[in-house]
């Protein structure tokens, strides 16, 4: 509820303020699903974990097998190379970790002066994302050009 109690502040604070922004919001809807075994390999070594460790996620990751059914006949089983299975203990932990990489490029444009923040006055250099799980908010200001 943080985030979302942070945005209506932001929204409010634009209103008052009568100033323009940008607000975009982005659901990666088969997060799960999508992402591929490299990147998250890449982002284990980034937030620390040793490489026995990532090895470890990574044989979890893809030892799966799954199959397709369809008009109750199975097929045969073939391996996954990409995604974590929704269920499993880990995966909403290596879900987030995939996702803060976009959180990590944002901070670097950011950074770097490619992008301005929200409210400066409100938070140190302005709010420029916001996440909770695979949905991303930006809070850009009113500049389409540097949006893009």
């Amino acid at each position: 509820m943080e985030g979302v109690v942070l945005l209506h502040e932001v929204v409010h604070e634009l209103k008052v303020q009568k100033k323009d922004g940008l607000l975009l919001e982005i659901d990666f809807e088969k997060t799960y699903d999508t992402f591929k075994c490299p990147f998250l390999y890449q982002m284990l070594q980034a937030k620390g974990f040793r490489d026995v460790w990532c090895d470890w996620v990574m044989e979890l990751v893809r030892g799966d097998k799954v199959v397709d059914k369809v008009n109750a006949q199975s097929g045969p089983y073939f391996p996954t190379f990409k995604g974590v299975r929704q269920g499993y203990p880990l995966s909403p932990l290596l879900c987030n970790i995939i996702v803060d990489g976009l959180a990590i490029l944002v901070k670097r444009a950011h950074d770097h002066g490619l992008i301005f923040g929200m409210v400066p006055h409100l938070v140190n250099d302005g709010l420029v994302i916001l996440q909770y799980a695979h949905d991303s908010i930006f809070l850009l200001e009113d500049d389409l050009a540097k949006a893009r």
